[in-house]
């Protein structure tokens, strides 16, 4: 404590801790000498909500990207979405979960890859508990269509049927491969069978993503303040989301509706 009250005697320091209660970041303005007051804003920031951490879980293609602006626009400190898929992709292959405790510990709210896949919700909920979720939701048919559409342009394919194994083998060091062979997986008596025409199969992908939908709510069905399941698509502002993270009516927006594919 002593060493913080010396920091901020200097002027510099302190117009920055006043600029704070007008930014939601003042992480450009921080250097690596200055990692004291850093802690201490974060701390401080911490302090002033309710709850630990947010993540937004629903599958990509459910307004995931829309969500991250409300998101930043509220505040949040949120990482660059490369680097967050770059470091923690291997996480859903590898079940090994530290790297992931110690980037979120980082920053405020997620969105994306890897927290739209799986059960990665358990994990995140037991490392860093009173945390809140946001299950956003779409029409599945639509959320199919949206989904090919967007693979077939970042991907490169043309036709689903060419997006085999041999396709996915050497992508990001075999990440997609690994990750699209445990969505083309079933087991039925004990036994795995793999059969890749099930990758963008319709009613096996739109089974996949209702079922797991279904798990989300169930499993926070005792905890109606900790879940928020919204189909941000056809909301016109963030009404229903500022309420649901605890901001004033004077936090609410129009919905900006991006990436829409």
């Amino acid at each position: 404590m002593k060493s913080f009250r010396r920091l901020i005697k200097s002027k510099e320091i302190r117009r920055r801790i006043k600029y704070y209660y007008f930014s939601p970041d003042l992480s450009r303005f921080l250097d690596r000498n200055e990692t004291l007051l850093y802690q201490h804003l974060a701390e401080k920031n911490q302090a002033r909500k309710g709850y630990n951490k947010v993540f937004c879980i629903g599958a990509n293609k459910t307004g995931t990207t829309t969500l991250e602006a409300v998101f930043r626009e509220l505040g949040f400190k949120m990482p660059d979405q490369r680097v967050q898929e770059n470091l923690l992709t291997h996480v859903l292959v590898s079940g090994r979960y530290e790297v992931l405790r110690k980037f979120v510990a980082r920053y405020d709210a997620f969105q994306d890859v890897p927290f739209s896949h799986e059960e990665l919700y358990i994990a995140l909920d037991a490392l860093f508990p009173n945390s809140k979720f946001v299950l956003t939701l779409r029409d599945p048919s639509d959320w199919y269509l949206s989904l090919v559409r967007f693979h077939k342009q970042y991907f490169g394919f043309e036709n689903i049927e060419e997006a085999g194994p041999d396709f996915w083998e050497g992508k990001r060091g075999n990440y997609w491969l690994e990750s699209n062979k445990r969505l083309v997986t079933c087991v039925t008596n004990g036994r795995e069978t793999v059969d890749w025409n099930l990758l963008y199969d319709r009613d096996h992908c739109i089974s996949r993503y209702t079922e797991r939908n279904d798990r989300i709510i169930r499993y926070f069905r005792q905890r109606p303040n900790d879940l928020l399941a919204i189909d941000i698509t056809k909301t016109t502002d963030t009404t229903e989301i500022c309420a649901f993270l605890e901001f004033d009516a004077d936090k609410v927006q129009k919905t900006p509706h991006l990436n829409a594919s």
